[in-house]
């Protein structure tokens, strides 16, 4: 096994598998694939170093289906996030660093690709905006359609934008997260956020860029007034698309030790971390109201008048249309599947299991980030370090 939840939580993965590979598999993949043509296969693997990003491999795209994807063409051109939010694992996994695939590298691949439609799977695009330029440059030539992750700080940069629009971009997902959390700076001074949101939104728009913009619900900051002009301001914004989900403590981040430690989880049943559903007990408001405001939200965003508010009544073109239709699906989805509100059972038994054996729960230490170290090495516990490096049982 392997991915973002058992590197965080090995033990519990252990409890399922042979072997785990915490973090990023390059670096030990190639040598889990020899461990176990030689039959000694070792519990755990683990890199001791960020991959750099240079020189990877192109996919073999040749063996997917396309037809099942509604993006089949995405690329990785950087990895991590210069930004660490508390409610993120990102960080815990790729680390305080902000990789970048080397721009030629990027362009070559790309001009191999067959169709013009292509996704950035990047955590954030831009996060590098000296590098994103040069890539938005280098791409120009290309004439391909592009859409990605990015933070709403490509509107304070009128070059970056304009770069982004030149090189193909049609669609940004941003994540803005919460109007409420003093904490997160995408949107610039805390007392300034509602003005920089609406100039920073409608400065995207005039790219004709789309725009589907994230939030989340619940945080400590957070009251029913506040959430309510969360949704109220998203639909003033027009932004073409939203998602708004409920904060969820995921294994690994900074809201998770936090939640446990003040004894906020009430489930440790990772079947409901589903980011629509309640796990914990928010700071302001009860878990039911928390849950209820998550479905007035996506409701009222959704609904026909705040859609008609949104995109106005112009439907002329192909991509106006195409938000219309996507909007009306959502709405008619809506209308028949999101119905009650989404509380996870109180469960005292998953609490006191997760209670009585530490280990299943994320370790301090554990794929932390030391800062003092030059190539930011991962921080393994020495128990399980030893346990890596240990020879196989015969």
């Amino acid at each position: 096994m392997g991915g973002s939840h058992v590197t965080v939580m090995p033990d519990e993965a252990l409890a399922h598998c042979d072997s785990v590979v915490l973090g990023e598999a390059e670096g030990c993949w190639e040598q889990l694939l020899l461990d176990v043509a030689a039959g000694n296969l070792r519990s755990l693997f683990h890199s001791t170093r960020y991959f750099n990003m240079k020189g990877s491999p192109i996919p073999r795209r040749d063996l997917l289906d396309a037809s099942q994807y509604l993006v089949p063409q995405t690329i990785e051109t950087s990895r991590g996030c210069p930004y660490d939010c508390d409610f993120c694992s990102v960080t815990t996994v790729n680390g305080g660093t902000y990789r970048l695939r080397p721009v030629e590298e990027v362009v070559a691949e790309l001009a191999a690709m067959p169709k013009s439609n292509i996704f950035f799977v990047d955590d954030n695009v831009i996060g590098n905006p000296k590098r994103a330029k040069q890539l938005f440059r280098a791409m120009i030539p290309l004439k391909k359609w592009w859409g990605g992750q990015v933070t709403v700080n490509i509107a304070r940069d009128p070059e970056l934008l304009d770069l982004a629009a030149a090189s193909g971009c049609k669609f940004l997902f941003i994540g803005l997260e919460s109007f409420t959390n003093r904490d997160l700076r995408k949107l610039g001074r805390f007392e300034h956020w509602w003005e920089n949101f609406f100039l920073h939104i409608e400065a995207i728009r005039r790219k004709k860029i789309a725009i589907w913009g994230a939030f989340v619900l619940g945080m400590d900051t957070d009251s029913l007034e506040s959430i309510e002009e969360t949704i109220a301001y998203a639909i003033r914004g027009k932004l073409d698309l939203g998602q708004f989900t409920v904060l969820t403590p995921l294994p690994g981040t900074k809201v998770f030790r936090e939640f446990v430690e003040q004894k906020r989880v009430f489930n440790f049943d990772w079947t409901e971390y589903t980011y629509g559903g309640v796990v914990m007990h928010p700071k302001q408001i009860t878990a039911r109201e928390l849950a209820e405001a998550f479905l007035r939200s996506w409701r009222k965003f959704y609904s026909f008048r705040g859609i008609l508010k949104r995109l106005g009544w112009n439907i002329f073109g192909r991509q106006k249309l195409l938000l219309w239709v996507i909007n009306l699906g959502i709405n008619r989805v809506l209308r028949y599947g999101l119905n009650k509100p989404l509380i996870a059972k109180n469960d005292p038994e998953s609490v006191a299991a997760v209670a009585a054996v530490p280990k299943s729960l994320p370790e301090n230490g554990l794929y932390s980030i030391d800062r003092l170290y030059k190539h930011r090495l991962h921080i393994v516990p020495r128990e399980r370090a030893a346990a890596a490096t240990a020879e196989p049982k015969a």
